[in-house]
């Protein structure tokens, strides 16, 4: 039997799970002189496709103190390598493949692969872009630029150089487009990309799109697809039932949110948006009920608070409108609109000082406040300082003429002094 028809039966041995058998037999075969290197580096490569990664490292480590500058060798080992976990052994015989080597460009490649492995997209990039200097038209170098970029979220750049690359995934091409903002482009990629398979992640891509491009009705269609078929995909639930808010289906939308929490019970978007719903039903106890919980899973969800505040004025519930406010303010102090809710409440109330300190606080946030300059001067002015309260009510004239109840105080209390 000669060398080449006994490899083979070696090699059968390892697909049949006799694996020190097939590997004692290979290991004296590697022994006779008749094994010719060509052979040796055939067997490597089986070696590896069976799993035995350290077996044909061996083999090409030895082919490789022979045949040094055998680009393909180089290659084939560092990916070796690379598998193993030995990544600078790798990179370090990828920069043995000359510039002008057939091999060049899947060194190039290999190498930025490994980069991006080690947590280096900059690196990686900058390995291909060096490569196009010397190769402009190779596509394939285009296109592994195209997808560094990608995942690192440079759309337009990745956009820009998978037109410039092989085939690129039209799903991928729809990522690019609707993340630059040429949604239109978008839209027709993912459907084109659906035609050609439907997945979770190209449905709710559409979906999201025909939402921005107020396209409800189609909307609605990829996600309740896309819900049919993976109804565990919790943010898909988020737009389906924004998509029927818009196309005023109240019913629709809250059935869309509550069957979402079934699947995903710690979701605080999906409770914000029951409890937004439950408001526009007049379901004010419910509503009030979800948007709490909003706050037990996420303490500083602004929306939630913002609706509670809402709520509170629709109920007529100013006391806990009032610690809502004052909540929000605590992750918001920069709004001069919550300072002056805050203090209507409190003069409501009967705090004087601290309805005029929460005036004070807005306006030296918005010194040309119109709301705030008013009230707060009705604050002094019945405090009995009305010099302070005249002077801001002049400012907030001259902010906002047409005020003709100022313009009729002003003119009342010039008459007094008069």
């Amino acid at each position: 039997m000669d060398i080449v028809k006994e490899t083979e039966q070696a090699l059968r041995q390892l697909e049949q799970g006799k694996v020190d058998q097939g590997l004692a037999a290979l290991k004296k075969l590697l022994e006779r002189e008749e094994m010719s290197d060509e052979l040796r580096f055939e067997l490597a490569t089986a070696l590896y496709s069976h799993g035995f990664l350290e077996d044909a490292i061996s083999i090409l480590r030895d082919l490789h103190h022979r045949y040094p500058a055998e680009s393909e060798l180089i290659v084939t080992l560092a990916e070796y390598y690379a598998e193993d976990g030995q990544e600078d052994e790798a990179l370090a015989l990828l920069r043995e493949v000359p510039l002008d080597d057939d091999n060049y460009l899947r060194a190039v490649l290999l190498s930025a692969e490994i980069s991006l492995r080690q947590g280096l997209p900059e690196v990686a990039a900058d390995k291909i872009r060096q490569a196009l200097k010397h190769y402009p038209e190779e596509k394939v170098l285009y296109q592994a630029l195209g997808e560094i970029y990608y995942d690192q979220k440079e759309y337009a750049l990745a956009l820009l150089n998978f037109k410039k690359g092989t085939h690129t995934p039209l799903a991928k091409l729809a990522d690019c487009y609707a993340h630059i903002g040429q949604l239109e482009e978008a839209l027709t990629h993912y459907e084109q990309a659906l035609k050609q398979q439907k997945t979770p992640d190209v449905l709710f891509g559409a979906g999201f799109v025909a939402l921005r491009l107020e396209e409800w009705e189609r909307a609605v269609q990829y996600l309740q697809d896309l819900l049919d078929m993976e109804p565990y995909y919790a943010s898909a639930y988020i737009y389906l039932a924004q998509a029927y808010l818009k196309l005023i289906n109240l019913d629709q939308a809250l059935a869309t949110v509550e069957k979402g929490l079934r699947y995903d019970e710690t979701n605080p978007q999906l409770f914000y948006l029951h409890g937004e719903i439950l408001f526009k039903l007049k379901e004010y106890e419910e509503a009030e009920q979800a948007l709490r919980h909003v706050l037990t899973l996420e303490p500083g969800h602004l929306q939630a608070l913002e609706a509670l505040i809402h709520l509170g004025k629709e109920t007529g519930n100013d006391q806990q409108r009032l610690e809502d406010i004052r909540q929000l303010l605590e992750l918001s102090p920069e709004r001069p609109d919550l300072w002056y809710e805050q203090g209507r409440l409190y003069e409501e109330f009967e705090e004087w000082e601290k309805a005029r300190e929460s005036y004070e606080r807005g306006l030296s946030l918005a010194p040309d406040d119109v709301n705030l300059l008013n009230q707060l001067a009705y604050l002094l002015r019945d405090e009995g300082e009305l010099t302070e309260a005249v002077r801001l009510w002049k400012k907030s004239l001259e902010l906002q003429p047409d005020q003709w109840e100022i313009m009729d105080l002003l003119e009342r209390y010039d008459q007094k002094e008069d």
